[in-house]
């Protein structure tokens, strides 16, 4: 859409004056275009663009342009720009004054203020607006009327709130409003916040709130992968706020369990949508199907060369959507229906699984929900002032090596929860959004590395329930007839150049910085070593041969099923690319050897994502960051790691920091010693950082996460 809007734009800039209606009718959608997709930065600044454009210029048709402003201010709101805001206001105030349109005008307006004040909690402010909204018009538009009824349940006005809640589910009603529409669950919302001595039938609210939105997920998450992130979004912040007001008015664990019965599927995506599509591609015969793929697969790898490219993005969204309806044409689904039930039927009496929440919505992010599940029991956690606790805490230069911030994140994220498995001995944990950088099994009771939470559990990360099914079904690799390939030592410029050598000065030389690793060459070489003494096969690349095009052949090799990657990784998060979904999978990349023939020398999360991945049973990403990314919900991390799990790797190591290439090449030694033995990288993981704990401090090896 937005290609053909921008081809529109660029016939109508060569024929026309910027004041030409169509044009800038044109430069409007463009902007409706980025709100639809929830990229109000994008919307915002082509709302700006077409009044810069027109200047001083008459436009004929002012409603448009008084269309655009009100739409520039809502976005400014959204995005907390109030300069613009104030700006773009009294822009519409001075063009409408004394017209037809002043009326319309202000009522749009002072709907938009009023929203924004509810949804801020800013009572006082609200109540300052409301006088000035047309009362007859509250229920015409049924946000507003939602909003107005929580108005007054905050301002304690019962009767009131009673009276509009009856006249509201009548209006629903007249108008047959199907029961899964998101406007019933937001009115439920307001009746369970309401409370259960003012509404009839408020026992039942959880499960009919429950129940839309399981149908909402079932309707919503088969849409295109761009879309996915924002739907599980929205999706989430309604169950997380029934769970919310269930906990503050009926205090009812049942209640909760039934809605999260429905609600950690939302979690579930990332497992089952790319697997589905390889899948289905893999087996199919239609031809115009494969020609998509192969053109989305081409634009994505040229977007690392025009990463600012808005034409290619939205081709490549062309494409994955066409993907998206013949998979859909065919009956693929890959929502999923694990209930609490599988969870319990999965867990042995021993074993817990604590599954964390952080919900995205920008009014209760600062929040998060733990659910721990065992096999007879179910509880419920909510943790206040998240974010800015862990913004105290939680940088690895403070809990790692910082006896009295590790304590305090303790006592803040552990201590709430440990009554629920202290009996315990095995911990499935499923962290969410910031919780994914946390290692959490490096916590202390008293803030010490002699006295950690994995001294006293075994803790196994996993990404979601599926996983935990999986995870139970089976427990460690075979290892059988396992080949492995291992990929490091390598030299990252083979056109003429010499690539600096690292750890010259610094022994400790992170692996996110560019230069030549002598750490990684003896990692792989003792590797090897291992592997052979032990009758496993092993294929190697490195210096000039660890190109992109080597790399991903070994990867995609159904031979091959475990790979050992040691380099430097790299993460790019920047505000501006967080909400694009292709960006974000191209930020995170590891390096490899660029030579005049492949002169693209970066493997992305986005060229991992497709690549069919079932028959690795490991894959060891030796590299700084690997486990880092820009979390969407739903779908996990937008990290190298977490593109290795979507493309089907059983399990994968991952960094949730800077790693110094010396002390990696003694984890890695370890680890493969005892990895080789158990055939189990959880344990194997244990006991390589045991084995360091007395010489290194934490931020050296406590980064390495095995991913289930």
């Amino acid at each position: 859409m937005a290609y053909h809007l921008d081809e529109a734009i660029k016939i109508g800039e060569e024929k026309f004056e910027n004041n030409y209606r169509d044009l800038y009718a044109s430069r409007y959608n463009k902007g409706v275009y980025y709100d639809w997709k929830n990229d109000h930065k994008s919307s915002l600044k082509c709302y700006l663009d077409n009044e810069k454009l027109l200047g001083d210029l008459p436009l004929k048709d002012t409603s448009i342009r008084i269309t655009n402003l009100l739409s520039c201010a809502a976005s400014a709101r959204q995005i907390g720009e109030h300069n613009v805001l104030n700006s773009c206001l009294e822009k519409v105030h001075l063009l409408t004054k004394g017209s037809r349109f002043e009326a319309e005008v202000n009522q749009t307006k002072n709907q938009d203020a009023f929203n924004y004040y509810v949804q801020i909690d800013d009572t006082y402010k609200a109540d300052s607006i409301l006088q000035f909204i047309d009362k007859k018009q509250l229920f015409e538009e049924y946000e507003i009327a939602i909003l107005y009824i929580k108005h007054l349940i905050k301002k304690n006005e019962i009767k009131l709130a009673k009276q509009s809640i009856g006249i509201l589910d009548s209006i629903f009603g007249v108008q047959h409003l199907p029961k899964h529409q998101f406007f019933y669950v937001n009115l439920n919302l307001e009746k369970m916040r309401l409370g259960r001595d003012h509404i009839e039938d408020a026992a039942n609210l959880p499960e009919r709130i429950t129940t839309s939105l399981h149908n909402n997920y079932i309707n919503l998450i088969n849409e295109g992968i761009e879309m996915q992130a924002s739907n599980i979004s929205v999706i989430t912040s309604k169950y997380m706020s029934a769970v919310d007001l269930v906990s503050k008015y009926a205090s009812n664990n049942t209640a909760i369990a039934t809605i999260y019965d429905k609600l950690n599927n939302v979690k579930n995506i990332s497992s089952n949508y790319y697997q589905s599509r390889q899948a289905f591609i893999n087996s199919s015969n239609d031809e115009v199907l494969k020609h998509h793929f192969g053109k989305y697969k081409k634009l994505t790898n040229k977007l690392l060369e025009e990463v600012d490219s808005e034409i290619t993005l939205d081709s490549i969204d062309f494409h994955s959507k066409i993907i998206q309806q013949k998979m859909e044409t065919a009956g693929i689904k890959w929502h999923t229906n694990t209930g609490l039930r599988d969870i319990r039927s999965h867990l042995q009496q021993s074993e817990a699984f604590i599954d964390f929440y952080q919900p995205t919505d920008k009014y209760t992010r600062n929040n998060m929900f733990a659910f721990i599940v065992t096999r007879d029991s179910f509880y419920f956690h909510k943790f206040t002032g998240f974010v800015d606790t862990l913004s105290l805490q939680a940088g690895q230069i403070n809990y790692t090596n910082n006896g009295k911030k590790n304590k305090a994140l303790y006592e803040y994220l552990i201590k709430p929860i440990v009554p629920y498995f202290s009996n315990k001995s095995k911990l499935f944990i499923s962290t969410d959004g910031i919780l994914n950088q946390i290692a959490i099994e490096l916590l202390s009771p008293v803030g010490s590395k002699t006295q950690i939470l994995e001294d006293k559990y075994e803790i196994a990360y996993i990404e979601n329930s599926t996983a935990l099914l999986s995870f139970t079904k089976t427990k460690q690799n075979k290892l059988e007839g396992n080949q492995f390939a291992l990929i490091g030592g390598i030299k990252y410029n083979c056109i003429g150049g010499e690539d600096v050598i690292a750890g010259t000065d610094n022994p400790h030389t992170s692996r996110s910085i560019s230069t030549y690793l002598p750490g990684s060459k003896r990692e792989i070489d003792t590797i090897a070593a291992k592997l052979t003494k032990a009758s496993y096969q092993n294929v190697v690349l490195s210096s000039c041969d660890a190109t992109k095009l080597q790399v991903k052949q070994l990867l995609e090799d159904q031979k091959i099923s475990s790979v050992h990657i040691s380099t430097h990784g790299f993460i790019e998060k920047t505000e501006e690319n967080s909400s694009n979904y292709f960006k974000t999978n191209l930020d995170a990349q590891l390096m490899l050897a660029k030579d005049k023939n492949q002169e693209d020398h970066k493997l992305t999360a986005l060229d991992i994502i497709d690549i069919d991945m079932k028959e690795k049973e490991l894959v060891f990403l030796s590299a700084c960051n690997t486990g880092q990314g820009y979390y969407l919900p739903g779908l996990g991390n937008a990290s190298v790691a977490n593109a290795f799990k979507k493309a089907g790797a059983q399990k994968v190591v991952a960094t949730l920091w800077s790693i110094p290439d010396d002390v990696t090449v003694e984890l890695c030694d370890h680890f493969y010693t005892h990895y080789l033995i158990t055939k189990d990288a959880n344990e194997a993981m244990r006991k390589a950082k045991k084995a360091l704990r007395n010489k290194y401090g934490p931020e050296k090896w406590a980064a390495f996460r095995v991913m289930n």
